[in-house]
């Protein structure tokens, strides 16, 4: 479980919090769908039980047989549950990329608007100026950033294994960045050599791990637009 804290333009946090109203709507209603399967399932056992009752046959076979029906209608209902909550779990997962993707990021943020309305505050610009500076600094003065370069990832777990909890509120921070790849250099191994994107290129592409990653080599090639503040929360 996770808490997390949007730091950024005053219009991409308006919209980022009515995105997660709807995921919030969207999670309500899953966990009421759920539960009126459950209670659908549970009618009909009841109604087969009462079928049962209303037997009267006092055979011993009768009495075997009734007791494995209900034993494998019990168990088989339990696999439609699961089955129909991995279904609709699966669904909504799908709905809330998609949301989130599409209609936050593209909308919001890929295809920023230039009119006046969505254009930066002095407050907005002051924010993205402290943030940039404040990656400049880590990067510059932290021993654990050992390669060339600043590092993204289109997976924000990748991302997250290079935060470190703060002491204090065992929060951590990662940034959502706009990047100008340029003409990437793919490269499919670790390449401690390289201190500049190769000739012709304008940026490093990693593909050698289970993300990838991309480098580049000039602060004017990467925009924070995002500062997300989580907390990892066990339950």
């Amino acid at each position: 479980m996770y808490t997390i804290t949007v730091t950024g333009f005053q219009y991409h946090y308006d919209q980022f919090k009515i995105i997660l109203q709807r995921i919030q709507s969207v999670n309500n209603s899953m966990q009421s769908a759920k539960d009126y399967y459950q209670q659908h399932l549970n009618r009909i056992i009841r109604s087969l039980m009462i079928t049962f009752l209303q037997v009267q046959s006092k055979t011993r076979y009768w009495f075997l047989y009734k007791n494995i029906f209900s034993n494998n209608i019990k168990e088989k209902i339990k696999e439609y549950v699961s089955m129909f909550n991995i279904s609709i779990e699966e669904q909504i997962k799908t709905l809330i990329e998609q949301c989130i993707s599409k209609q936050f990021i593209k909308e919001n943020i890929s295809f920023q608007r230039i009119k006046t309305d969505k254009k930066p505050t002095e407050k907005s610009a002051s924010t993205a100026q402290e943030m940039i500076e404040k990656i400049t600094y880590i990067f510059q003065s932290n021993p654990e950033y050992k390669g060339h370069g600043a590092y993204f990832a289109d997976n924000p777990q990748k991302s997250h294994k290079y935060t470190k909890a703060d002491e204090n509120d065992q929060t951590r921070v990662i940034f959502y960045a706009k990047v100008l790849l340029g003409i990437p250099s793919v490269q499919n191994k670790d390449n401690s050599n390289l201190t500049s994107a190769p000739i012709g290129s304008h940026s490093v592409q990693g593909t050698g791990g289970d993300d990838e990653e991309y480098i580049v080599y000039r602060y004017g090639q990467a925009l924070p637009y995002l500062k997300i503040i989580y907390k990892i929360i066990d339950v």
